[in-house]
């Protein structure tokens, strides 16, 4: 049996004669329409357009995770940093209100778990030596008796 590929295409069908400023999309086997305009004046990409709040001259690349400040260049993120006392590093920890709650604090809340979850696999993996079990103790010990290293593996971990 011969494996074919499957795929999910988009594909743009002709626009319709209704609206020049419409266009539809056609995503598994479904037409989706919108409207150009709304896209092109949503506040989303008016935001990726704004200028740079520190220069004030070129339009904004960089956004600042922790203040969403927008700046243009590294020199405008350091000036941005340094008169503002700003970390740059998003906060884990603020209260959100449920109304403002996006798919994007989802995802952030969703890193910080898996976070925490590697923080504790690794104090897993990263025990101290000294306190393994007795019987290990001695067979580690005997080793090191006839001038052999012997070093054990995390209790996860398995060849």
């Amino acid at each position: 049996a011969q494996n074919t590929p499957t795929s999910t295409s988009t594909t743009q069908l002709p626009p319709s004669s209704s609206s020049s400023s419409s266009s539809s999309l056609k995503r598994d086997g479904e037409a989706v329409s919108f409207d150009l305009e709304e896209v092109e004046n949503s506040p989303k990409r008016q935001k990726r357009e704004e200028n740079c709040q520190v220069c004030k001259t070129v339009i904004a690349k960089y956004t600042c995770p922790a203040c969403e400040k927008r700046t243009c260049s590294l020199k405008c993120v350091n000036t941005h940093k340094k008169e503002s006392e700003c970390t740059g590093v998003r906060s884990t920890i603020h209260f959100i209100d449920l109304k403002d709650f996006t798919d994007k604090n989802l995802v952030d809340d969703y890193k910080f778990i898996e976070g925490g979850q590697r923080t504790a696999d690794k104090a897993l993996r990263n025990r101290d030596p000294h306190h393994l079990p007795h019987s290990l103790s001695q067979l580690q010990h005997i080793a090191l008796l006839r001038h052999i290293h012997l070093s054990f593996m995390p209790n996860m971990m398995s060849k």
